[in-house]
């Protein structure tokens, strides 16, 4: 082999690596944006919990409301 073949398959093989590096690099992206989206969603659902906790009373607050009007 001479020095032009080789560096014409190192050439190719570069290009081959850097295209599945892209590709690769757009996959984690996607992956890590619906991640983020996932963990948005749960933060916002556990922030409404606590609040509506607040607001309106936690469940031993409820029993404690219900417990006489259940055993008329």
């Amino acid at each position: 082999m001479n020095d032009e073949h080789v560096s014409g398959l190192f050439k190719i093989e570069l290009e081959h690596a850097l295209t599945e590096l892209q590709l690769k690099s757009e996959r984690i992206a996607e992956i890590e944006g619906n991640l983020r989206t996932y963990v948005d969603q749960s933060e916002l659902y556990i922030r409404r919990a606590h609040w509506s906790q607040k607001q309106f009373g936690d469940s031993a607050h409820h029993r404690k409301r219900l417990a006489p009007l259940l055993s008329r």
